[in-house]
Order: structure tokens, then C-alpha cells, then sequence
């Protein structure tokens, strides 16, 4: 037996030698890349950035004035210290913080209005938010709220949503609903409550959702140590050891709930949010499913007062007062390099006028995993990371504007998940499976139905007598490709038949539980997976980026799915390097950020948290 071998065997056999020999690689590959090499960078965490909140600016102009800054040569930053593609929140959080030490960050963002999918539009006096829709851990102390304070400044605003924040509704016309609550203890007395019968499986799954060391964020140490040094962990199998993520990370949704309870119905209730990651539950994570929900259950949902939009808008300001700018219409075309292989610039072709080139010593893309690989001239490659999970299921919303305020329709401010039965998985496969035109003859198996203009408190002073509703659910982007090379809103007649059909059965699931709504509508429309691809940069119409499947959490894959990457100087921030969601994409900006500085911004943030509370 070989030496390597002999030594696998005696750290199995002896587990707290192991657990030794983890603790000596995480300190010491930190020590070496924190506090060796190149100088750490300076703390943009040093102090507390919280100032008195200002009145909310409601003024579309003023709005429009930072939200919608049309790129032009002339508005370019001098001497720029970073460029960033894309105004998600992954290209934002990273601009605020490099900002917050006095980095000048030009953000470069390919449609018409800053923020990615936080962004919102109006049409027919109605304003629609098109990605956001609810984010957990938003309570005052909670780590998530307080990053958020220091990129904004304390200028953004949360509202809680009501307890009972989802409602699962199971059934066609003689339907069931159950009551998710924002709170741990609430949330399992009420599904024993409605599984009496169920309480021993309820109770083994309350365990594993609130098991101390199932939080994602004590795996994304992988991302932050040297790849040598997280290939070294995973070889050796020492990534348990880090998080047991890992260990559900590598069981299916289904599979697991199976195992648990011979119930589908409960089953279908636990399961019932996949769709917040776009992954059918026989695909799904289960260790993605469980820090889901232990994100919402923490303390409740919440909503940014004045719309999603608000979120860039205090942020902006936050990137431009070194010097900075966030630009709109300003689409990146490819990365510029060096002779020697290193990224040093980018070429933006904006919607009128020449290409423009652009130089930085940092480029960091947010805009997604391939769409990065695309900018760089071939065969050039980001690194073993693109090796890996593809684009997630394509998604489809329908838009509708209502005659009436919230109050006056007695819209819920909760959010509905409806399902045709509860062969979650069985049904939504049949429905995918279909062809475009018996797609849109038949009611969605799945349909996430909300009130935004119930969510926000000052909507009712902004929109006088209109409300709005949003339907999201998952299609097939087979049914689109055909069109995809086609001009926006220039794709022809049977195209928007193909939408209008969905979006049509979709609203009629809101009308089985709504059908006071029915002679209400005022305005209706529906984006399509191309549509996620035109205004978000999607590939193949996800909105969730890359494939929340078992496939991405492989600790070898997790760990290649990083901001550094094989390309000097150029970096990956956003959801594809960390997880979906507002606060996926925002911790995929810190860890960028951590790397681009050279320091664990995450421990910075918990020293001022400590110092903030005394």
C-alpha cells in the first residue's frame, strides 16, 4: 500500500487527527493568502456607513436621473481602478464596496435601467417589479440587513410581509391550502397542524433544516482558500468537515422527501418552493432547498419600500461619490487582453454610435458564467469552472395591471404557490414535455402568484387606484428557440400567440382563487424566456443562472465556481459564484470583492457588527 494511501487510511480511522489536519490547512492556506503575498487591501468595513435615513424620492425624473444614465464616451470616469459588467446586484455590491475605499468603478450595464433583475418598469401607468419578490433575513441585527445598510448607507427600507407569507394551494377546483409561516417554531406547529399524523417525519425535518452546520455560508469557504488548497480538502474529503451542506447537497429534493414520509401531499408542502431556484424537486438540491428555506425562516420575508427599483437607486450613489459611474445602453461586446493573456479592458458597442474601448486594471463580470466565457476571444477559457452545471429552466411572468387599489380589491400581500396535485415533479415534467401549442391549451402545473403593489407601503401614494399582479412559472425554451435570433418585440404574430396562450391559462389559475379579479384587468403582458434573455442577459430564458441541480454543488465544482479566474485580472461576482436570490448574488459581490482586496471581507463585516451593537 502506498504512502498516500496508508495516510488516507489513518486520518479516517482516526477522525479528530483529521479534523487536525483540516484546522492546519484552512489556517494556514489563509495566513498565506491574507497576510502573504501581496498586501491586503484597505477595509471598506472599518466604520459604520449607516446615516439618518432620507425621505423616500418618488419623483420619476430624479429617479430616472440616476436609474438611466445612457452611456456616452464623454460620461466616462477618468483613470478607472475597475470595470464592472452588469448593474445586478452582484455588479452593484461589488461597485459599492471597491467604491467604499475610494476605488473609481465604471458599471457597465447592457439594457436601458440600471439594477439587473431588481430593476422595475412602467407601462400604462403601471409599475411592475420583475425580480423581486420577497428576501429573507431583512430584520433589524440580521447579518444580511446589515451589509445591505452599509451598500446603501441605511437609504434602503424594508417592509415585512405578513406571517403566513406563502400559502401552498394544491388542487384544481376542489383545491387544499396551507399556510407557511415566516418562523421556525410557527412554521412546523403549523404543517403538524395540518399532518397530524405526519409529526414524527415533520419533526426529522425540522432537525435537518435548523442543523447548526447546514449553513451554505460555511461552505462557501471553498470558494475563498486557494483552488490547491479546496482540491487538497475535497481529496481528502475534509469538506464535511467544513459544512454539512454537502453531505444534502448531494441528495435530490425527491429523494430525500420520499424517504421521510409516504404522504405526497406533505410531501408536495415541503417541497412546494422549488421554483425560487428553478429546479423541479427530482433534480433539485436538497441542500440548496434547505438553506432556502432556513433563509426565510429565520426571521420572516420582507419587501423594499417604494419597489424593487429602490434597491439600485440607493446604491448608485454609494458607486459615484469617488468618482464613479453605473451606465445604461451600454452593451460589452468582449474583454479586452494584454500580450501576455491578462483582461486589461472591455468594448462596449452602445445602442447608437461607434464601439468604444475602455481600460481598467480590474474587470469583473457579473453578468453570468457564459455569457463571460463568450466575451473572451477563443480558445481562451475562465478556468475549470466552466466545466459544469448549464443554464437553469426557462421561466415565464405575466404582467397584469388592475382597476382598483389594493385595498379597494382586497389584494393578500402574501404570495400563492399553485399546483395542479401533489406529483410536483410528475406534473411540471408532463407539462414541459408538451409541445408549444397543447402547452397553451392547458392550465400550468405550477403558478406563483403575487400582489406587489400589497407589499409595498407607499405604493398606494405612488399609484393611486391601480394595483398589480405578477405570475411567474417554468416553460420549456424549446417552445421559444425559433425565435430567438428574431428582433425584440419584432418576433411576428405567432410568437405572441405562443405567450399570450400561457400567459392566458396562467391567469386563470389567479382567477380560481380570485375571480373577483376577472373584470378588473386593465392591462396584461407576458415575458417570455427571450424576454429574460433581451432585458437580463439570460442564455436560454433562466432567471436563476446557472442549474441549482446536484451538478453545481459537487464540492470539486462549488469550489471551481469562483471570483478568481484563470484570467488575470479578470473576476466573477453575482449568483453564478454563490447561489440564486438577491442575497445569493449579493454574498457572490462580497466574496469578489474579498478576492479583488485581498481580504476576508466577511470577517470585517462581523468585527463592525460587533462594534455597531455595543
Amino acid at each position: 500500500m502506498g504512502v498516500i494511501a496508508l495516510t488516507f487510511e489513518f486520518l479516517y480511522t482516526y477522525p479528530t487527527v483529521l479534523f487536525s489536519v483540516t484546522v492546519a490547512i484552512l489556517g494556514s492556506v489563509i495566513v498565506v493568502k491574507l497576510r502573504g503575498g501581496r498586501p491586503k487591501g484597505p477595509n471598506p468595513f472599518a466604520s459604520n456607513a449607516i446615516r439618518l435615513a432620507e425621505p423616500l424620492v418618488t419623483d420619476n425624473a430624479v429617479r430616472k436621473a440616476v436609474l438611466k444614465q445612457k452611456f456616452h464616451r464623454d460620461k466616462v470616469p477618468g483613470e478607472l481602478d475597475a470595470i464592472v459588467i452588469g448593474s445586478g446586484i452582484g455588479g452593484l455590491t461589488v461597485a459599492a464596496i471597491l467604491a467604499k475605499v475610494g476605488k473609481r468603478v465604471l458599471v457597465l450595464e447592457q439594457h436601458n435601467i440600471a439594477g439587473g433583475c431588481t430593476h422595475t418598469y412602467r407601462n400604462k401607468g403601471f409599475e411592475f417589479d420583475v425580480g423581486i419578490h420577497y428576501v429573507g433575513e431583512m430584520g433589524s441585527g440580521q447579518a444580511n440587513r446589515f451589509i445591505v445598510d452599509q451598500l446603501t448607507e441605511g437609504q434602503l427600507q424594508w417592509e415585512p410581509i405578513v406571517d403566513d407569507f406563502d400559502h401552498v394551494v394544491i388542487g384544481d377546483e376542489d383545491y387544499r391550502t396551507y399556510k407557511i409561516h415566516g418562523n421556525y417554531d410557527r412554521f412546523i406547529d403549523g404543517i403538524i397542524s395540518d399532518f397530524p399524523g405526519e409529526e414524527p417525519a415533520i419533526r426529522e425535518y425540522a432537525k435537518l433544516l435548523r442543523h447548526k452546520r447546514m449553513r451554505i455560508s460555511q461552505a462557501f469557504a471553498l470558494k475563498m482558500i486557494p483552488l490547491w488548497a479546496s482540491r487538497l480538502l475535497v481529496a481528502l474529503g475534509l469538506h464535511h468537515r467544513l459544512s454539512a451542506f454537502f453531505g444534502a447537497a448531494s441528495q435530490t429534493v425527491d429523494n430525500y422527501l420520499e424517504a421521510l414520509t409516504s404522504d405526497p401531499e406533505l410531501r408536495a408542502v415541503l417541497a412546494y418552493n422549488f421554483g425560487d431556484y428553478g429546479v423541479i424537486p427530482d433534480e433539485g438540491s436538497l441542500g440548496m432547498h434547505l438553506s432556502l428555506n432556513r433563509h426565510f425562516l429565520r426571521n420572516g420575508v420582507y419587501f423594499p419600500v417604494g419597489g424593487a427599483s429602490q434597491i439600485a437607486f440607493a446604491m448608485i450613489p454609494v458607486v459615484e461619490r469617488p468618482g464613479g459611474a453605473v451606465l445604461t445602453g451600454a452593451r460589452v461586446a468582449r474583454v479586452l487582453m494584454t500580450p501576455s493573456g491578462a483582461a486589461h479592458g472591455v468594448e462596449v458597442r452602445p445602442k447608437s454610435g461607434e464601439a468604444v474601448q475602455l481600460f481598467a486594471p480590474v474587470i469583473i463580470s457579473a453578468a453570468g458564467l457564459p455569457n463571460t466565457q463568450r466575451l473572451l476571444p477563443s480558445p481562451l477559457s475562465l478556468g475549470p469552472s466552466t466545466v459544469g452545471p448549464g443554464p437553469g429552466n426557462a421561466a415565464i411572468s405575466l404582467f397584469v395591471g388592475l382597476s382598483g387599489s389594493p385595498s379597494e380589491l382586497n389584494l393578500p400581500g402574501r404570495h400563492y404557490w399553485v399546483f395542479q396535485n401533489n406529483r410536483l415533479s410528475e406534473s411540471v415534467r408532463e407539462y414541459l414535455s408538451l409541445d408549444a401549442e397543447t402547452a397553451g391549451r392547458r392550465k400550468p402545473p405550477l403558478a406563483f402568484v403575487t400582489f406587489p403593489s400589497s407589499k409595498d407601503p407607499t405604493w398606494e401614494s405612488r399609484c393611486p387606484g391601480r394595483s398589480v399582479c405578477t405570475v411567474v412559472s417554468l416553460v420549456n425554451y424549446e417552445w421559444f428557440r425559433s425565435w430567438e435570433t428574431e428582433r425584440h418585440k419584432r418576433r411576428g404574430e405567432e410568437y405572441e400567440a405562443t405567450k399570450g396562450a400561457i400567459g392566458r391559462r396562467l391567469w386563470e389559475r389567479v382567477l380560481d382563487l380570485f375571480p373577483r379579479l376577472e373584470d378588473k384587468v386593465v392591462h396584461m403582458e407576458v415575458g417570455s424566456p427571450l424576454s429574460n434573455n433581451h432585458y437580463i442577459g439570460s442564455t436560454a430564458g433562466e432567471i436563476y443562472g446557472l442549474h441549482h441541480g446536484g451538478a453545481r454543488f459537487d464540492p470539486w465544482t462549488f469550489a471551481q465556481l469562483r471570483p478568481a479566474t484563470r484570467v488575470p485580472r479578470l473576476y466573477l461576482s453575482g449568483q453564478d459564484v454563490s447561489v440564486c436570490g438577491f442575497s445569493g448574488a449579493m454574498m457572490g459581490g462580497l466574496i469578489c470583492a474579498s478576492e479583488v482586496l485581498g481580504r476576508d471581507l466577511t470577517t470585517d463585516i462581523k468585527h463592525l457588527m460587533a462594534k455597531s451593537a455595543k
